[in-house]
């Protein structure tokens, strides 16, 4: 805002005396009028100047240094500093983890579970070792990749038929721990799973010389 000078208009009557009061002479007419004009107050002026907007108090704010660096320089190394104390944590949690069912000790397993049957191969132009030595592994890939099944899985063995080459005889043998043995029996390692593993790799199988014919899959257990 603009500050305009004020100005005092003060008169002094001359030769004032009581009896010019008592004859009730006019005052105005023997007055001697002076005009001072008054200095304006430098801090009056100051603090009548305009607020400062909020821009110019976030620029000043962010132009404040820190350490000998800016607001604005901080506070990004602040955000990049919290991302990264994230991503550390998250890493560290991830590795510290530990699943225990991926801890086992292989040498607790002590009791056999085994399975047998049998499964027609659709052409055999292949010799018979040929014919065993491609689906022993095959069976030993697919039982040790199962998850279910994998780490009680022992060995596959496959043999030809006395009924002719089309006909393969095969034996699974898996080991279980005696700790919780009759629910691994009757559910994890049992002839129905077992087999549907077995089923599942027939769905999944390429037709070929070497192909199998899923009907023709028989699987029973193996009594000790």
């Amino acid at each position: 805002m603009e500050q305009q000078d004020a100005e005092v208009t003060v008169y002094i009557p001359e030769n004032e005396s009581p009896a010019a009061h008592r004859a009730g002479s006019d005052v105005a007419d023997s007055a001697k009028y002076l005009r001072f004009e008054k200095t304006p107050d430098p801090g009056q002026a100051e603090r009548t100047q305009e607020e400062p907007s909020w821009m110019d108090r976030m620029k000043e704010h962010l132009n404040a240094k820190i350490w000998r660096c800016k607001v604005w320089m901080v506070i990004p190394v602040v955000l990049l500093l919290i991302v990264a104390v994230i991503f550390i944590s998250l890493a560290l949690c991830t590795w510290m983890h530990k699943d225990e069912d991926e801890n086992y000790d292989k040498s607790l397993f002590i009791v056999p579970q085994n399975f047998n049957g049998s499964f027609q191969i659709t052409s055999n132009h292949s010799s018979g070792n040929q014919v065993l030595g491609y689906f022993e592994d095959k069976l030993n890939t697919v039982y040790k990749s199962s998850p279910a099944l994998g780490r009680y899985f022992i060995r596959a063995e496959a043999l030809l038929s006395s009924e002719g080459s089309a006909t393969v005889l095969y034996q699974l043998m898996f080991k279980l721990p005696e700790e919780n043995l009759e629910e691994l029996r009757n559910f994890t390692v049992s002839l129905e799973v077992v087999k549907n593993v077995f089923r599942q790799f027939l769905s999944d199988q390429e037709s070929g010389d070497m192909s199998v014919t899923t009907t023709s899959l028989k699987m029973s257990l193996m009594l000790r």
